[in-house]
């Protein structure tokens, strides 16, 4: 089958280089949906984008559209056609319709009787003839996170459309979007080739526009990058902190990328490490050198866009630039210094955390609260600690440093921390107590850190909760599930005694009153918070619903146990003897059965056997649960399967004397209750 190429190129103001995850993929998807839905045979969809570009080759199988037959079903046989076989006004009204004549009417028989039908056969366009009302269509779907208009042009694009540039083949698929006509012309680099470039063929753009210091293949220009990158670092001995989001970024900010590295003087590597590299990569989009020692060099790489010839004005404007920056870090961080953190606190009384919930000197003193009370459970000792982390944990937010660098909020004030002479634990506790900030990020590693973190994070939840601020679908602008995540996250890992439950009142106490409604809305909350987790952590969905019930009351550490040993129980041989037993008692049981066992009523062998075992056998399993061994309490009522397969063979239980009918139900009671000490096995699958 032959093949021939189309190119689609959309050339415009230079658009953000957050956008093009979005564009790229929206782009392929739509082409191919837009080109399946009209019947165009292709294949290699490719994608290219440069800050001035986005563009899309694509392999067209055939110079046709697919051609299709179409069946249009139409009233019945009976409705269309008289007694002497002439059309009825329906038979001609529904060929009308259809645009043929009687003559061309077939009949279909079907399973619900006999149907007029009209069968067409549609034959495929050229797609040279398709193409110029489609390609608009594809443009105009493009998706972006955010999209504007400009002068008086009405359709939407991130940024204002300087060209477009269309060829099918060798010819230009001729289009025309608010004025802005197709043709066969791309441009060249805007500083190194500024000028039109006239495009002959889909298989040239890629060289024509490298000859033009163009490098619109993204994953090869990003492959430049990183090659240069590894170049620098292999000949001055340092290494570059990987970081793929701002390799990412970079990558979309330049057309011909060209590595250049610069260097500071020494003096400001006495500024936080952090400073330097949130001054580096988050202002500048430059890459930070590390030293042997772990620790910034006063060198750093431009990922500039231009070329060599240019390398000495690049690498003065960047060094230019980045002084001016240090300085205004090192003077900031200077004037910080002057002033311990605990003097700040009372500056957080004119910082409004939000209209509806006070201030951030309100926060602090509830998180004070609310970690001296966890704290009294976890380890007294800690409590001073714990008090001082929690005053000083939003002090930093005073700071010029935070001011002008809101990312190193919690790090600036363990810097400042030191320089009081606070303890260790204290200064890390400010710095980690905002972790985990999202998944895949650690917890805080010190139990001041962790106390601190799950007090700020639970009052932020109940405090919007409380003034009735909730997430609503895909809508959370405070982040509430992210920062309960992070609680479930800690409370898994660290082994604290208490529960949810236990928290939630702890942190609602901070206010005189909590509607009962609320409270719910709480628990439901993070009982789905828990549900993600446990599934996240690869526990399988049935396991999760059969302990989720346990989420709010049991410590989340031991129900993250309890799910990992019914994750090794399902593997044993007699799980699924077992699970239809128990599940067999609990369809049996009617809503309130009775739970009082006279052992007077029984009559049969099985009645007696079975319930001396349960006796036995339910003490132990309680016993071993309380203690949290769930591997134990699993085996014990294994126990059970044979007896209770026995009762069921040998015992009437619906028998027609009431009492001895309820003291049956009562002995399944007994084992049901027993069983849901450790797990509601109603919801768990056979394997």
């Amino acid at each position: 089958m032959s093949k021939t190429s189309c190119l689609i190129e959309i050339g415009t103001e230079e658009i953000p280089a957050r956008f093009f995850d979005a564009a790229l993929d929206s782009i392929q998807k739509i082409t191919a949906e837009k080109f399946e839905k009209n019947r165009i045979e292709f294949s290699d969809i490719r994608s290219f984008a440069t800050p001035r570009r986005i563009a899309l080759t694509v392999n067209i199988l055939s110079p046709f559209q697919k051609s299709v037959v179409s069946e249009t079903t139409g009233p019945p046989v009976k409705a269309a056609f008289d007694k002497n076989n002439n059309p009825t006004k329906a038979a001609e009204g529904f060929a009308r319709s259809q645009g043929v004549a009687i003559s061309d009417i077939d009949i279909r028989h079907t399973g619900k009787g006999d149907y007029i039908v009209v069968v067409k056969k549609i034959e495929g366009e050229e797609v040279s003839k398709v193409l110029p009302e489609l390609i608009p269509e594809i443009i105009s779907s493009i998706t972006f996170p955010k999209s504007m208009r400009w002068g008086f042009h009405s359709i939407r694009f991130a940024r204002p459309i300087r060209w477009l540039l269309c060829l099918y083949g060798n010819s230009v698929v001729k289009f025309e979007i608010d004025g802005i006509k197709s043709g066969s012309y791309s441009r060249g680099h805007r500083l190194l080739a500024n000028k039109k470039i006239k495009i002959d063929s889909p298989a040239d753009y890629e060289k024509i526009l490298r000859k033009h210091a163009v490098i619109c293949d993204h994953n090869k220009r990003k492959l430049m990058i990183e090659n240069a990158i590894r170049k620098i670092e292999k000949k001055s001995g340092l290494r570059s902190i990987k970081d793929d989001e701002l390799l990412e970024t970079v990558n979309f900010l330049v057309e011909y990328p060209y590595a250049v590295k610069c260097d500071f003087p020494a003096k400001y590597l006495d500024l936080p490490s952090e400073l330097l590299t949130t001054v580096m990569k988050d202002h500048q989009k430059y890459f930070t050198l590390m030293g042997k020692n772990g620790k910034p060099a006063n060198s750093f790489i431009v990922i500039s866009n231009t070329n060599s010839k240019n390398a000495r004005i690049v690498k003065r404007g960047a060094e230019k630039v980045i002084r001016a920056r240090f300085e205004d870090a090192g003077f900031y961080y200077s004037g910080d210094s002057k002033r311990p953190l605990s003097e700040r606190i009372n500056d957080l009384k004119g910082i409004t955390f939000h209209e509806k919930i006070g201030t951030l000197y309100d926060k602090v003193m509830r998180i004070r609260a609310i970690a001296s009370q966890i704290c009294n459970i976890i380890d007294p000792s800690l409590v001073d600690k714990v008090v001082t982390a929690a005053d000083l944990s939003k002090s930093d937010l005073t700071t010029g440093v935070v001011r002008e660098f809101p990312e190193l909020q919690g790090t600036i004030g363990y810097y400042y921390a030191l320089k009081d002479r606070l303890p260790n634990d204290v200064a890390v506790a400010i710095r980690e107590h905002y972790k985990p900030a999202g998944t895949g990020d650690s917890i805080p590693s010190s139990d001041v850190g962790k106390i601190v973190s799950i007090a700020d994070k639970t009052d932020s939840v109940v405090s919007f909760f409380n003034a009735g601020i909730m997430p609503t679908g895909s809508e959370d602008p405070y982040a509430l599930r992210r920062q309960a995540q992070g609680i479930v996250h800690i409370l898994m890992s660290a082994e604290y005694p208490f529960s949810l439950r236990d928290l939630l009142h702890i942190a609602s106490g901070q206010y005189s009153s909590i509607s009962k409604q609320i409270i719910s809305n709480l628990e439901s909350f993070f009982m789905q918070r828990v549900e993600f987790a446990l599934i996240s952590a690869g526990i399988k969905d049935d396991t999760v619903a059969g302990i989720l019930h346990e989420s709010l009351t049991l410590p989340l550490h031991i129900l993250f146990r309890k799910a990992g040993t019914i994750s090794s129980f399902r593997n044993l041989p007699d799980y699924n003897d077992f699970l239809l037993a128990i599940k067999r008692i609990n369809n049996i049981l009617p809503e309130f059965p009775p739970d009082s066992v006279d052992p007077d009523l029984f009559t049969t062998d099985a009645e007696l056997s079975l319930y001396t075992l349960l006796t036995r056998v339910s003490d132990e399993v309680r016993k071993f649960s309380d203690s949290n061994d769930f591997s134990s309490a699993f085996s014990r009522m294994l126990i059970l399967i044979d007896k209770i397969n026995t009762f069921f063979d040998k015992v009437l239980i619906m028998d027609r004397d009431e009492k001895i009918k309820n003291n049956r139900l009562a002995i399944l009671k007994q084992i049901w209750d027993t069983a849901m000490s450790i797990c509601n096995f109603s919801r768990l699958r056979e394997n």
